[in-house]
């Protein structure tokens, strides 16, 4: 008849030595950055550090777009809006490209300010 065991009865095969063992818990340096310390699984039997296995790990679902409701990624990536250049007025773009000629020196520079604007490039930073 199956009934309720303890937990603490139980015990992991040490991989080493194929025997019961207990479980302690370690803090050790990281490989990578000696100040930091990574909490580790160590066998009370052999000291060997075990990890934890793939069953153990939470599985993640990926679930699929809505075909209504969710943006499709190539119309996301699309950019729809240029920058603050559109909110200039005329006279105010005639100003800039005047003397932004004289601090920026790019051949068809009327047509790449925009860009300019939108990549928050220093030189167009004071307008």
């Amino acid at each position: 008849k199956p009934s309720k065991m303890l937990i603490k009865n139980l015990a992991l095969v040490d991989q080493d030595t194929n025997l019961p063992t207990r479980i302690e818990w370690k803090y050790q340096q990281t490989a990578v950055d000696t100040d930091r310390y990574q909490r580790v699984r160590q066998s009370v039997v052999s000291g060997d550090i075990t990890g934890k296995p793939k069953e153990a790990k939470p599985k993640r679902k990926v679930r699929e777009p809505h075909p209504t409701k969710d943006t499709p990624t190539r119309l996301a990536q699309i950019r729809t809006w240029i920058g603050p250049w559109e909110f200039f007025t005329e006279e105010q773009k005639e100003f800039i490209i005047e003397d932004s000629q004289e601090k920026i020196d790019l051949p068809n520079l009327q047509s790449k300010l925009p860009e300019l604007f939108y990549n928050n490039v220093e030189e167009v930073q004071e307008y």
